[in-house]
């Protein structure tokens, strides 16, 4: 599978796709009681779509054994660093799920105005799952600006010191990024179910 092609690409993000939500509730149920409250699956998950994106081959025999084990380690890596943070008294809460469900929605209802879909509907969740999996292909800029401004809320002003980059350079990132996002997007559509019948996302 040479991942510089497109075309292989999309069957990468087909495959993602295809197991997103069932991995979703798979670390939602790991995780533990006390870190519910602060840490949500995708905060996982999303670095789970970026290394199989790099990491995923014609050699893998079984995907989907291959993804769970890559979900627990990531798993694994993400509460021994919330545990550390918090021992250390530099505890910072994540966005709730809630709130960063509604930060994934809004960025969909963003790029998708350029976007065509089989249906005008589609699930929430797989909204979310689909502009996640396309954060997982960003280059690390763009992905870091556009999760900074569109998912954690902060200001360009302020991603622009974040990243200690000027302004019209946050700018120009998030602009590539945005139309990145929505090939991506775009890509993604023809894996959606028929969604007349669920949950509408716009």
């Amino acid at each position: 599978m040479n991942k510089g092609v497109g075309v292989e690409v999309t069957e990468v993000q087909r495959v993602i796709l295809a197991r997103a939500e069932r991995l979703r509730r798979y670390v939602e149920r790991k995780i533990p009681k006390r870190f519910r409250g602060i840490l949500a699956a995708e905060d996982v998950l999303q670095d789970v779509w970026i290394v199989a994106f790099r990491t995923i081959s014609p050699e893998i025999e079984n995907v989907d054994s291959w993804l769970t084990a890559l979900t627990n380690s990531k798993l694994i890596d993400t509460l021994r660093a919330a545990r550390t943070r918090k021992r250390g008294g530099d505890w910072q809460p994540l966005r709730q799920a809630a709130q960063q469900r509604a930060s994934f929605d809004s960025l969909f209802k963003n790029i998708r105005a350029r976007v065509q879909t089989p249906s005008r509907e589609v699930s929430a969740q797989e909204a979310r799952h689909a502009v996640q999996v396309a954060l997982g292909r960003l280059p690390e800029d763009m992905r870091q600006a556009v999760c900074l401004c569109h998912i954690e809320g902060h200001s360009r002003r302020d991603v622009a010191r974040i990243m200690c980059k000027t302004e019209p350079a946050i700018n120009s990132l998030l602009y590539r990024a945005l139309n990145e996002l929505r090939a991506c997007v775009g890509e993604a559509a023809q894996f959606f179910s028929d969604a007349k019948s669920v949950e509408r996302c716009c």
